[in-house]
């Protein structure tokens, strides 16, 4: 659950809709800003030229490079801030936070965020995947939102809630939720999981955790796991333990180390987790699988019959010592 009471994403927040609380779009030729954070949610736009975000992810510092054509949603209290090089830029910017209840007007069209979570699935979706920093590329739709909110704030005394702010900014939400859904599903979601998976293919041997994954995958926790559900019909946690049982099975089989050794080798950290896991996908204990394999290594001598064939020691040891009790 998000706890931070600003965010879009906050269950508490589903009854209440946006006042603007800021709109402007500037111009920038050498220009910085410190990092900070606000208690607003921010959406940036590139009409031309080109914009770099430093931002803290899980106090990580990190960057992007925003072209023209592209934009940045920050959820509030997401530490940024900005620095525009040599190349003039041009930047649209709304800032919005929720709306007191002294703010609402009576005689506007009441909409929710609660409105959008029931009635529109991919506004749902946007909510469920947390996503409190990313960037999008826009087709024009977003732009001609701003250019139209602009124009009509620009005729109005104040920023206060009408029925007109209130349905451009539904727009404009849902098209960032339709627009994270296609460009994140397609690309960046692909790109996200790639990484995700050459992390965990170098480092399942280490006790790593789901949030180390996503912090290196520059994605939420939130969002890793539904790529992986996506993908796999399963959790990323759930999908690291079964490869690294996988692994264990390659041991067990192809050495004679003790099973402490092997759950100890796959990233595990105790012998009750890496036999709960294990049982779960093989429908029995490691020890059972070992005594499994060396008897289809047995079976595989007799019938072969080649003795020139040099085998493990512990199978040669077991095949000729009947008396030899199999290490667990």
């Amino acid at each position: 659950m998000n706890n931070n009471i600003h965010s879009i994403y906050n269950i508490n927040n589903t009854n209440k809709w946006f006042a603007i609380r800021s709109f402007y779009f500037n111009s920038y030729k050498n220009y910085t800003m410190k990092m900070h954070s606000h208690k607003r949610i921010e959406v940036m736009y590139v009409n031309f030229g080109e914009m770099e975000i430093e931002y803290l992810d899980h106090d990580i510092p990190k960057k992007m490079t925003l072209m023209t054509g592209e934009y940045v949603f920050i959820d509030a209290f997401y530490p940024h801030r900005i620095t525009i090089y040599n190349n003039e830029t041009q930047v649209f910017c709304i800032e919005l936070s929720f709306a007191s209840m002294s703010e609402e007007d009576n005689t506007s069209i009441h909409i929710t965020l609660g409105t959008f979570i029931a009635h529109e699935p991919t506004f749902k979706k946007f909510i469920e995947n947390n996503e409190p920093f990313f960037k999008l590329y826009d087709d024009g739709t977003i732009l001609e939102t701003f250019v139209c909110i602009q124009r009509y704030l620009q005729k109005k005394e104040d920023n206060s809630c009408d029925s007109y702010i209130n349905l451009n900014l539904g727009a404009l939400l849902l098209w960032i939720a339709k627009t994270q859904q296609e460009q994140y599903s397609h690309k960046v979601g692909i790109t996200y999981l790639k990484e995700a998976l050459f992390f965990i293919n170098e480092n399942y041997h280490l006790p790593i955790t789901s949030r180390q994954i996503a912090n290196q995958s520059n994605i939420s926790q939130s969002y890793l796991n539904k790529l992986f559900k996506d993908a796999f019909a399963m959790t990323v946690n759930e999908y690291l333990n079964k490869l690294r049982i996988e692994r264990s099975k390659k041991l067990i089989e192809q050495s004679n180390l003790s099973l402490t050794e092997i759950y100890k080798l796959i990233g595990l950290n105790s012998k009750q987790s890496f036999n709960r896991h294990f049982l779960r996908y093989n429908n029995m204990s490691p020890s059972e699988y070992r005594k499994n394999a060396r008897y289809k290594m047995m079976r595989k001598s007799y019938i072969d019959g080649k003795d020139n064939i040099r085998y493990p020691d512990y199978v040669y040891n077991f095949v000729h010592d009947s008396s030899l009790t199999l290490e667990e």
